[in-house]
């Protein structure tokens, strides 16, 4: 039994000579001499040609441009690996054994719920040398503020500065008692 893969094939390429015989080479035998030559080098360039600007140029502009998001990738995974150091080395200050900052106030923030309410965390250093955060919060409950605020003062943590309105942006901001946020937090 044969494949029929292999049936398929032996019936593509009889057909194909079937169109050859009946249709094309008629009209290719009347063609000058000239024609000819032009016509048989363009069946043999026209695949090459598709083949290179189809397929492998297409392919060498991904590669190239695989090859500088890998180079961009690295730069960041070093800058990334030099901040984690600089962060570590500066982590253990002043008796505190429990980490940076930053956290710190993560660890508060998603204990007191406000974590999800958090647009912006910055760091920003402090006059004096200490390590500082600007937070900004949207949509957020003013008991869970007030929660988080508390967690702060027992993690001996400072706030420089504060800013506490009503929600402009919330429809029920008022009813539900959502407010907006801007903290300035030192060690």
């Amino acid at each position: 039994m044969q494949n029929p893969l292999t049936i398929l094939s032996t019936a593509v390429q009889m057909r194909a000579r079937e169109m050859w015989m009946q249709s094309l080479q008629p009209h290719y035998e009347t063609l000058a001499e000239r024609e000819k030559l032009i016509l048989q080098f363009a069946v043999l360039v026209l695949p090459v040609m598709v083949l290179i600007f189809a397929v492998l140029l297409p392919l060498h502009d991904e590669k190239q441009m695989l090859q500088q998001s890998i180079v961009v990738l690295q730069q960041k995974a070093d800058a990334v690996k030099l901040l984690a150091d600089k962060v570590q080395a500066e982590g253990v200050r002043e008796g505190k054994s429990d980490g940076s900052v930053l956290s710190t106030v993560e660890a508060l923030a998603r204990q007191s719920n406000v974590r999800q309410s958090m647009t912006h965390i910055r760091p920003r250093p402090a006059l004096d040398g200490r390590q500082a955060l600007q937070l900004q919060m949207k949509h957020v409950a003013y008991a869970d503020v007030l929660k988080f605020l508390e967690l702060l003062g027992q993690q001996h943590l400072q706030i420089e500065s504060a800013h506490i309105g009503l929600d402009d942006e919330a429809a029920d901001a008022e009813a539900n008692g959502l407010v907006q946020v801007q903290l300035t937090v030192t060690e």
